[in-house]
């Protein structure tokens, strides 16, 4: 299994490693590898939106180079595409400041994305790399819908009927922005 990327990272401000070396060659070197190995199934952590967001982005671009690679290799593979990451895309680095007290919106925000929990990706993952017979690519998304940079060109037709297929609760997005805010109300009234 994996999700190895660098976004995390660029979008906290590190510039020693890039989107291509992480993203797509290092992916590129992990399927490479389990394919010398005989691994009997790669489990890979895409974004949503297929060819159109990988016109559109950088790291959708990557992940869609990694997809076209471990289909024409000999892997068994399973395809994850998940929808934004509500952790990344609705917190600090996506423009949600709780303590601050400030959210921002990208675009006009008329076309709503279903954010999806990493936890619930991950457990995700680990369910489909025992699976029986998983499917070959599945789309994924949280219970609720937010907005994103993307959301007013790219509608995505993401569920989260796949966790809850797999036993998984999925975590809302509302749930988590909530968690976010609470975590901040002791601090404020520890100081006044």
């Amino acid at each position: 299994m994996t999700t190895a990327n660098a976004i995390g990272r660029l979008l906290a401000g590190p510039t020693d490693l890039s989107i291509d070396a992480v993203d797509r060659d290092g992916n590129a070197n992990l399927v490479h590898a389990a394919e010398r190995a005989g691994v009997r199934r790669f489990v890979f952590v895409s974004a949503a939106g297929g060819e159109g967001m990988a016109r559109s982005a950088p790291f959708a671009a990557a992940k869609h180079a990694t997809e076209e690679l471990l289909r024409s290799s000999s892997l068994p593979a399973v395809i994850v595409r998940a929808e934004m990451f509500q952790e990344v895309l609705a917190g600090r680095l996506g423009g949600f400041d709780a303590e601050a007290g400030r959210a921002q919106i990208f675009g006009r925000g008329r076309t709503p994305h279903r954010y999806v929990a990493v936890d619930d990706v991950a457990a995700l993952t680990a369910h489909l790399a025992v699976a029986p017979d998983p499917p070959a690519v599945v789309e994924v998304g949280g219970p609720e819908a937010g907005m994103a940079l993307h959301g007013d060109t790219e509608e995505f037709a993401t569920t989260d009927a796949p966790l809850r297929e797999a036993g998984i609760e999925p975590r809302p997005v509302s749930a988590y922005v909530r968690s976010e805010v609470s975590r901040l109300v002791p601090a404020r009234g520890a100081g006044g």
